[in-house]
């Protein structure tokens, strides 16, 4: 008859090796999600735009939408958007009537690239992974006349 009477000792440290692996784990995948640029909101978003020169990138979008989530945690935070990304200063417009208006509104998430006026050079919307997201921002920076990072 084999023993399966586990001593205590060894159980914690399982315990301990398992949950530090969570907490690592865990740790990752959040990496990128928390430290993409966003400016605070809109207003300062169009002051630093006028300030650095750089254009705007504006997403529309609620805190229950899930493509937006998505596309924050898949896409955002993709290490070759995010060398596109650096072109632009970015806002996230919560459930922002003005800038709906302003911009027009296409169901959450809606992303526009503005000039540093605020005036809308190019839009596109919805959930999509890096691949596509870049294409779209590449034909955004043909439109501001930017251009490609390599």
């Amino acid at each position: 008859m084999r023993d399966t009477n586990y001593s205590p000792i060894s159980f914690r440290m399982a315990c301990a090796f398992v949950c530090g692996i969570l907490f690592f784990l865990s740790g990752c995948s959040a990496q990128h999600r928390d430290d993409f640029p966003w400016e605070q909101d809109y207003q300062t978003a169009i002051q630093e735009s006028q300030k650095s020169g750089k254009p705007l990138f504006i997403m529309m979008t609620a805190d229950w939408c899930g493509p937006c989530k998505k596309l924050e945690r898949d896409t955002l935070s993709d290490p070759k958007v995010r060398d596109f990304m650096k072109a632009f200063v970015s806002v996230k417009a919560y459930e922002d009537e003005k800038v709906e208006k302003k911009y027009g509104y296409n169901g959450y998430p809606t992303l526009v690239i503005a000039d540093k006026k605020g005036e809308k050079v190019y839009k596109f919307s919805g959930y999509m992974p890096p691949g596509p997201f870049i294409k779209e921002i590449s034909n955004a920076y043909k439109e501001l006349g930017l251009k490609l990072p390599k």
